[in-house]
């Protein structure tokens, strides 16, 4: 091919190129259905729930739907707090963990509060008397002696918030 025919093939490409650029942008622009903001009204603080004695952060809550309570674990007191949600009263203090609890899961087949006691162990408790009825102790935690003040770390903490879980859950139902 001569260079001349080159160039007018060259040149021909690249209208061909720009004139379906520029037809994609008008189309994408008519056809396009516009952004659209949330459907529904914002959200909006309905209740707030003092814990006068729990300090410190909150790292997982776990809730009974049909029950309305609420578990929150309070790591600096090593303590379960059980609040009701239509009085926005803790209605019940859970002592005796060994370590910082730092997750709850309830279990509402079995009416069961599982808590990641932060020692390597998880306790059970019947969600009715709140007693302990479990104490297992995890496998793969080598802990320090000073390992309970250490917070979650991980560089993805959602792999270490499903393996606590599923270590939580393996340990249910290996004990039904």
């Amino acid at each position: 091919m001569n260079p001349k025919a080159q160039l007018v093939t060259m040149l021909h490409r690249s209208l061909v190129f720009a004139v379906s650029v520029f037809a994609a942008t008008i189309l994408t622009a008519v056809w396009m259905p516009p952004a659209e903001a949330q459907a529904g009204a914002p959200m909006k603080l309905i209740q707030t729930i003092p814990l006068p004695k729990v300090e410190g952060y909150f790292d997982h809550m776990a809730v009974d739907i049909k029950g309305q309570r609420l578990f929150v674990t309070g790591e600096h007191q090593r303590t379960l707090e059980v609040i009701d949600l239509q009085s926005g009263q803790v209605i019940r203090t859970i002592t005796g963990f060994g370590g910082d609890p730092r997750k709850a899961l309830y279990l509402p087949k079995t009416n069961e509060i599982w808590v990641d006691d932060g020692d390597a162990t998880v306790k059970a408790y019947d969600g009715t008397s709140y007693e302990l009825i479990k104490n297992i102790p995890l496998s793969g935690h080598e802990l320090g002696p000073d390992a309970r003040r250490v917070p979650d770390k991980s560089k993805d903490p959602s792999k270490l918030l499903t393996s606590r879980m599923a270590n939580m859950l393996a340990a249910s139902n290996s004990t039904d």
